[in-house]
């Protein structure tokens, strides 16, 4: 089953790089899944994810105009394209 993963922290950017991927081989176990990682060192925040190829999450993160908001998620979401353009962003990229 495709997961998230995340930590926010003041480890060194190496360290916590590492943890993350440790977690994400954790649940990177299908050959049909994709993943991939985002970081914000400067904030000592750091994603993983595994989605299954082809679906919504597969093109995490998404980012506003801007690309200073990011939105990670996962699983089945039918509502968040409508909520996404609701709130004013002109593109999902």
């Amino acid at each position: 089953m495709p997961g998230l993963v995340g930590l926010i922290t003041k480890q060194p950017p190496s360290e916590a790089k590492a943890q993350l991927m440790t977690m994400l081989k954790a649940i990177q176990y299908e050959a049909f899944y994709d993943s991939g990682t985002w970081a914000d060192e400067s904030l000592g925040a750091y994603v993983g994810w595994t989605t299954l190829k082809g679906s919504f999450s597969d093109g995490m993160p998404i980012s506003n105009e801007r690309e200073d908001v990011y939105l990670s998620s996962l699983g089945k979401n039918i509502l968040i394209v409508t909520t996404w353009s609701n709130c004013g962003a002109g593109a999902i990229t």
